[in-house]
Formats: C-alpha cells, structure tokens, sequence
C-alpha cells in the first residue's frame, strides 16, 4: 500500500470509530468490540490498529481512554466531530446522504 492509502485507511478508520462510538450507550465502548464493527463495514481493523487510532484521537481530545485502555468514550469534542459539526485534521468528514 502506498503511504496515501494508509493514510486514507487512517482517516476512515477514526471516522467509522467515532460514527460508532455515537451510537454506543453512554457513548463508550471496548477496542475488541470496536475492531469488530470497524473491520465489519469493510475498514482493516485489529486490536492493535484500533488502540493506535484510539491512542491518536485521545491525543486530539476526541475520546477518552478508560481505566487499562481497553475502553473508551466520547468527549463533547468527539461527539461534535461525529456529528459532523467540528472537523479535525486526520479524520474523513462524514459522507452525504
């Protein structure tokens, strides 16, 4: 893969991150769970991609990183950026219906 599609797999990969997390109750969920459900809607995802991205968006404020890192929720700032309200460097911007 060339360094531009990893960084467009980056990209969609915190999107689809913090699309889901908005819809989890409490707006948190576990990185295995979140893997699952980013690998399900056709992003590469592992474990271990999932807490890199989690790690990133944690550093930009946008999630917080729960107890021994294997849960994490939305900020305020997150949740902005999910809905499309706010953008960030690094994340795609939702697509239009």
């Amino acid at each position: 893969m060339t360094m531009e599609l990893h960084q467009i797999m980056r990209e969609r990969r915190r999107r689809a991150m913090l699309d889901f997390l908005k819809e989890c109750p409490g707006y948190a969920s576990n990185i295995p769970i979140i893997a699952d459900v980013v690998h399900s809607v056709g992003i590469k995802s592992t474990p271990a991609l999932i807490e890199e991205s989690a790690a990133w968006l944690a550093r930009k404020g946008l999630i917080e990183i729960i107890g021994e890192g294997r849960e994490v929720k939305l900020t305020a700032t997150g949740l902005q950026v999910a809905l499309g309200r706010q953008s960030v460097d690094g994340i795609r911007m939702p697509d239009i219906d």
